[in-house]
């Protein structure tokens, strides 16, 4: 293996409309993605070094969702990072390795689910979703708007 490796990266249709004439966004290969709700648009990017599309700061800058997922590497493991906005506007970032993305869930949630909520593996599922599931595509304009408006306040006063 070596250093470079495929990137899929993976936005919403309509922030895509934004952004496609900037000069920093890199297209690459189209997909088209069925998602309900949101309309997606997958792009695949061959030959990247360590899997790191170094212009993902801008769209996390500019409020916009999305999520990038890469395989492995001389050196580094395939892996998942997504970006994700709460209803208060929190930017919600997770990173997943894909060595810790699957421990056998359906048999750990068949046993856990006649344990009560304070059994220490209810609590480890509870804290392991929370730590590598991101939240869905629906629902982002609410936190976005919120985000950016945040932002711009924060550099007014800055």
């Amino acid at each position: 293996m070596g250093d470079r490796t495929t990137v899929e990266l993976t936005l919403r249709k309509k922030d895509y409309e934004q952004i496609k004439n900037e000069l920093w966004f890199e297209e690459a290969e189209e997909l088209g993605v069925a998602h309900e709700g949101e309309e997606l648009i997958l792009f695949v990017h061959h030959e990247v070094n360590y899997g790191e599309l170094d212009w993902l700061i801008e769209l996390e800058s500019r409020g916009i969702p999305h999520d990038q997922e890469w395989g492995p590497g001389g050196g580094y493991t395939a892996g998942k990072r997504t970006c994700r906005f709460s209803p208060e506007g929190e930017m919600e970032i997770v990173d997943v390795s894909f060595e810790r993305r699957n421990p056998p869930l359906f048999m750990l949630e068949r046993l856990s689910s006649d344990l009560p909520e304070t059994h220490p593996l209810v609590c480890y599922l509870a804290k392991w979703r929370k730590d590598t599931v991101p939240r869905d595509w629906d629902g982002q304009d609410e936190g976005i708007k919120k985000y950016r408006a945040r932002k711009l306040l924060a550099s007014q006063t800055t």
